[in-house]
């Protein structure tokens, strides 16, 4: 197969476990886009950082960042919003349980605690250490009233109690309006509804006239089922969960050995 696409997830995937991307997958990424194939980054990351590790290595990707909520390529540029409301209700539940939460925005990532920040970017070579802004608050109360929460894309909220599970159907959240995905044990994403990874890729593949049988989505979890579902090839990392790898086309290695690199070559690509 002739593919012209290949859209990937970050984290897991072209990822390893350190933050890093491997020096054979970016070896890879050059080879695809000198041949001409489209990449595209498919993550749950904000744009600032998607871009940061793309720039840091010389390509020039398409992006779907926050899951979706940010679509990206060649001079354009959408976002799509959540319900402040909504946000703030669920915000306050997870206030009294001790949750930690993450809110982007277009503009700003709003953490309650820097320890997810600094999993992510501390000591991380691949990432402008001014690349992602941030804001550190302790309750919702903090921040619920600046113009800024207008612009809500993704909200993550956490719990090393991996209570999540047990309450999150109680969440003040209109599905009809709003993603709510269950990423595993001890932690949660929101999203407008109209967002998904797959919806994206539908939307850059359109825009470049690319049809989805010669796209490739690779990913590890439950948000890059959409676009598994969408492209003509699905590949899950080795170190998915077992949900997720049913729902892909084939299965490779883990992001720490080289499964991205391992299924282009399965395929043929490289």
């Amino acid at each position: 197969m002739d593919y012209q696409l290949i859209a990937t997830d970050m984290d897991g995937t072209l990822l390893d476990s350190n933050k890093s991307i491997p020096k054979e997958s970016i070896e890879a990424l050059h080879i695809l886009e000198n041949k001409g194939i489209k990449i595209m980054f498919s993550t749950g990351r904000p744009i600032e950082s998607a871009a940061s590790y793309a720039t840091s290595i010389n390509i020039n990707p398409s992006f779907a960042a926050c899951n979706g909520a940010v679509i990206s390529y060649e001079d354009y540029l959408e976002t799509i919003h959540l319900d402040k409301e909504q946000i703030i209700k669920t915000a306050k539940i997870c206030d009294e349980l001790n949750f930690e939460y993450i809110i982007y925005t277009e503009n700003m990532g709003y953490y309650t605690s820097l320890d997810i920040y600094n999993e992510y970017y501390r000591d991380n070579k691949l990432v402008r250490a001014d690349a992602v802004s941030k804001v550190l608050f302790n309750t919702i109360q903090d921040i619920m009233d600046l113009d800024d929460m207008n612009k809500i894309i993704k909200v993550d909220f956490f719990d090393p109690k991996s209570r999540i599970m047990d309450i999150y159907s109680q969440f003040p959240i209109d599905l009809n309006k709003s993603n709510l995905i269950l990423q595993d044990e001890s932690s949660i994403e929101i999203t407008n509804k109209k967002v998904s990874k797959g919806n994206a890729v539908k939307k850059v593949a359109e825009y470049y006239k690319i049809p989805r049988e010669k796209i490739i989505a690779i990913g590890d979890g439950g948000n890059d089922v959409s676009m598994f579902e969408y492209a003509g090839c699905s590949v899950s990392m080795g170190n998915a969960r077992d949900i997720v790898k049913s729902k892909a086309d084939m299965v490779t290695d883990t992001n720490d050995n080289l499964g991205f690199v391992k299924a282009l070559k399965k395929l043929n690509i490289l």
